[in-house]
């Protein structure tokens, strides 16, 4: 396909990130694909394309946004040796949060991700980053029943930042 590298480059630059331009500029390849009947004049292709891929942008800002972590309970256990909680019990209260609360919550304290880090790639603002943490923090809690593990979780957290280090997904 010829316009293919033109494309993929504005879908890049309206998504801002490689991975989101990739899928935006394969969804709007697959749309014209499925609707190549309705292209009538071949020499307009680019120009079409360019419309479907806009409006697939705006589809795409449209939906509900899912993220998705990968939690590897056994990790942070063993990071988090000096607390009382088994893997088990662990692996479920982090699978019982919200995913809104559990990504943010996971990058931060697991993988040592900052608050503004986290903002823009989560495409929110710090302080509902903050919000979030908070949150989870306060379900944790009420789950454990003791805000001594969150501070625990915390100060691993501050401790990884510190010194600079990150754990897988970092």
């Amino acid at each position: 396909m010829a316009h293919a590298p033109a494309l993929y480059r504005r879908a890049r630059w309206l998504c801002r990130q490689r991975e989101s331009g990739e899928e935006l500029a394969q969804e709007t390849l697959l749309r014209a694909w499925k609707h190549l009947d309705r292209l009538h004049e071949p020499a307009a292709a680019k120009r079409w394309l360019f419309t479907i891929l806009n409006r697939e942008h705006a589809r795409m800002l449209a939906r509900p946004r899912i993220y998705t972590t990968r939690v590897d309970v056994d990790t942070l256990a063993d990071e988090l040796v000096e607390i009382p909680v088994s893997r088990s019990a662990l692996g479920r209260a982090l699978a019982a949060l919200p995913q809104r609360y559990r990504e943010p919550f996971v990058r931060h304290v697991l993988w040592g991700h900052g608050v503004d880090e986290l903002a823009r790639d989560l495409g929110v603002k710090p302080n509902t980053v903050k919000t979030r943490l908070f949150r989870a923090r306060a379900r944790l809690r009420r789950h454990f029943g003791s805000a001594s593990f969150c501070g625990h979780l915390d100060a691993c957290a501050r401790m990884r930042r510190d010194t600079g280090h990150r754990t897988r997904g970092g």
